[in-house]
């Protein structure tokens, strides 16, 4: 499910974090701008570490280095290495406040290494709905989504089904993923999982547009598989 904002009418939006990702061609001094940078950050990010993944790289192995900083409370993540800047949060609400972070330290940070091209934007949203049923009750989701790929009846023999195909909207692709299981609490959840991205190269003076651009294809898919009875009973219509 996508993003729903608080001030287009839902009080209960279902997302459970967001990212938003930029790739670059990689640039080795990176970590010579690391200082700098986390000055421009740290009233908000004020925690800081390193991570090392060990990463497969033609045949071999290399190890990839992110510098991460975050919120005291873990809430914001913002990733940064030699090709890419990722932001994280799982406490989402509105669409225009993680978007002005972004504006505020992407734009920084793409000052300060000197970059103004890239490979690859990338949003994403991961919705969940948990319902209280710890048997499968598809009648719920039969009367909550309209699923476009994936048919059934309330009375099928089906306790999980999970898939995930590539779509077109407008300008952009998408990837949606879909999965009806239970939850580490034994009770029954639907998740979707919207990312939308484009992987054609962009200029730094298009880049924020395009985040905007990928933000409102999610938010009109999300609003296709929703139903009515969904948008007043779950999400709740505001008065």
């Amino acid at each position: 499910m996508a993003e729903i904002e608080q001030d287009k009418g839902y009080i209960n939006p279902p997302i459970k974090s967001v990212s938003c990702e930029i790739r670059f061609p990689t640039l080795l001094t990176i970590s010579e701008s690391i200082p700098k940078f986390q000055a421009e950050v740290r009233d908000m990010l004020s925690d800081y570490y390193i991570q090392t993944i060990p990463k497969a790289y033609k045949g071999g192995i290399l190890d990839e280095t992110w510098w991460i900083f975050k919120s005291i409370d873990d809430i914001l993540n913002l990733k940064v290495k030699n090709s890419s800047i990722a932001l994280l949060s799982s406490n989402y609400v509105r669409f225009s406040p993680f978007f002005d972070i972004i504006k505020n330290y992407f734009e920084s940070f793409f000052k300060i290494n000197k970059i103004d091209k890239f490979l690859r934007i990338g949003l994403r949203y991961i919705n969940r709905q948990d319902f209280d049923d710890v048997s499968c009750n598809l009648g719920i989701l039969l009367k909550y989504f309209k699923t476009r790929y994936f048919k059934f009846n309330e009375d099928d023999p089906i306790e999980t089904f999970s898939i995930m195909y590539n779509v077109k909207e407008g300008d952009y692709l998408m990837s949606v993923g879909e999965d009806y299981a239970k939850n580490p609490q034994g009770k029954y959840s639907y998740q979707f999982d919207f990312d939308s991205y484009t992987n054609r190269d962009v200029n730094k003076s298009n880049y924020l547009s395009i985040i905007e651009g990928l933000h409102n294809n999610i938010l009109k898919t999300f609003e296709n598989y929703i139903t009515d009875d969904y948008r007043n009973e779950i999400l709740k219509v505001k008065k």
